[in-house]
């Protein structure tokens, strides 16, 4: 399988879970400032969930695939998010 339509699978796969829900447990944990990082973060999709929640964290995803990331730029483009890298 081409690793560009693998990535666009699994990020539609990954759409489908609830990471509002982590997000919020994240939240509950005292965790809402400070800077956190998603180690493989894949399409960003927990990273999307917490920068819609009003908090004072500055978030960072980190990923060994450049697609991936790629993918994950998108995902926060795509909600008028900033993204940067």
């Amino acid at each position: 399988m081409d690793p560009l339509a693998t990535v666009e699978a699994y990020d539609r796969m990954m759409s489908r879970v609830r990471f509002s829900v982590i997000a919020k447990r994240i939240l509950k944990l005292g965790i809402k400032e400070g800077k956190l990082l998603d180690v493989a973060c894949g399409p960003g999709h927990l990273l999307v969930a917490l920068a819609r929640l009003e908090t004072d964290l500055r978030l960072y995803g980190m990923d060994i695939s450049p697609n991936m990331l790629d993918a994950c730029r998108r995902n926060l483009r795509k909600r008028d998010l900033p993204a940067r890298g």
